[in-house]
């Protein structure tokens, strides 16, 4: 099952879209992702590897919540 996705890809307009042999409209129009979006996610800055979401993202009326990222990955432990 797929749906409340955010798709996007910044060399591709919504018309030239394709899922398998449909297009995005006749994709959703077969009842897939039908609460999903295909738009820009509205990173900060992806050419400097800054992913976090700006405040004006569609992925938040996706439902989306943001990860504290403070406490993931490798850490140094103190002695």
């Amino acid at each position: 099952e797929f749906d409340y996705n955010l798709y996007y890809n910044p060399n591709l307009t919504i018309a030239n879209v394709r899922a398998g042999q449909w297009s995005w409209s006749s994709w959703q129009a077969r009842g897939k992702d039908v609460h999903s979006i295909y738009a820009d996610p509205r990173f900060v800055n992806p050419e400097k590897n800054e992913f976090s979401l700006q405040p004006d993202s569609p992925a938040f009326s996706l439902g989306f919540q943001p990860i504290d990222l403070s406490t993931v990955g490798p850490r140094l432990t103190k002695k």
